[in-house]
């Protein structure tokens, strides 16, 4: 469990040294909202559909099944529910609100653990009935047909309980993913798989409970069958979960793909334009035409000879003023 904390950088402070008065005071002042949420939180983490899966808190747990309050308030969810509370803040109101719980019980001080062992750690499973129940309009309210000790005691006076009790535990079902409302599932643990099986056959006559007519059983079967289902939908929520998972990491990369290539692209037609910019600048150096030294007018804003000038005549040649003397002095000569 230390190993765990140092991972987290937690204190591994026995919990009554980490719980101070001022933190216990702080954490009063949270909104109902914020406890409730928090509730749901924590038993969702120690849920059926959630512990049993879950790698870390599996790990998490010490020798007794209990897990620190600190390790579970470090996680994203809680912190998102309690911004405003310090780590040790937060430990300390998940240690407050599981006295509320149903399914959460407290351990050590500062530890938490499951009311009931895992379901496939749990022996009794076999000894189980599970009811699904239905309250018709105008009936009561599931939270008080389903409150424990008044379950128990309205199935025993029941005239054939003598085939089933003593009613051992009364475990109703949550949903435990949004609400925490309760689902109108039951487990009820008897002595024997004998007693589970007469009252699934109890269960079929009507009303179930005393004095209730409103409440109707939907569905019943035993406990390791419940369970088998639950392993079963489990499985397929995560599986399901890790294809929505992978979908979104594949729509990602495509997405990143998509804008590199675009990224790309536009580079490559951004590179014709530079070639022709960069030649076009070459071809206007110079600043246009110019006069050269011949007279002429040609390309180039420097003084060079332009090319439409005469050649530069060589030493000695003459022009038309030079020829016609020659011709006279060759006249001369004849004569």
């Amino acid at each position: 469990m230390n190993a765990i904390k140092k991972a987290l950088g937690l204190s591994t402070e026995p919990a009554s040294e980490r719980f101070a008065k001022d933190d216990i005071a702080e954490v009063k002042k949270c909104e109902q909202k914020t406890r409730d949420a928090c509730l749901r939180q924590l038993e969702f983490y120690f849920s059926d559909v959630n512990l049993p899966y879950d790698d870390f808190y599996l790990k998490a747990r010490n020798k007794a099944g209990e897990i620190d309050c600190e390790v579970l308030a470090n996680s994203a969810r809680i912190k998102q529910f309690t911004k405003k509370l310090t780590p040790i803040q937060r430990a300390y109101l998940l240690w407050d609100v599981a006295s509320a719980s149903d399914s959460v019980v407290r351990g050590a001080e500062g530890f938490l653990k499951r009311r009931w062992p895992m379901p496939k750690e749990d022996k009794s499973n076999k000894n189980m009935a599970f009811l699904e129940l239905k309250v018709d309009e105008g009936g009561p309210e599931l939270s008080s047909i389903l409150d424990e000790k008044a379950f128990q005691t309205a199935l025993e006076k029941r005239g054939d309980a003598a085939s089933f009790k003593p009613v051992l535990s009364v475990r109703p079902r949550r949903d435990l993913r949004k609400t925490r409302t309760l689902t109108g599932g039951v487990l009820v643990e008897l002595e024997s798989k004998a007693k589970a099986d007469a009252l699934l056959k109890a269960s079929k006559d009507e009303p179930l409970l005393p004095k209730q007519p409103k409440v109707k059983v939907v569905t019943s079967s035993d406990g390791l069958s419940f369970f088998d289902r639950l392993e079963a939908d489990c499985l397929a929520f995560r599986e399901e979960g890790e294809k929505r998972k992978a979908k979104r990491k594949a729509e990602k990369e495509e997405k990143k793909k998509r804008k590199a290539e675009e990224a790309e692209k536009g580079e490559g037609d951004a590179k014709p334009s530079a070639k022709k910019a960069k030649k076009g600048g070459k071809k206007g150096k110079g600043g246009g035409r110019g006069r050269g030294r011949g007279g002429g007018r040609g390309r180039g804003g420097g003084r060079g000879i332009s090319p439409k000038s005469p050649k530069k005549r060589k030493s000695g040649d003459g022009g038309d003023d030079e020829k016609k003397p020659a011709k006279k002095a060759k006249a001369k000569k004849e004569e």
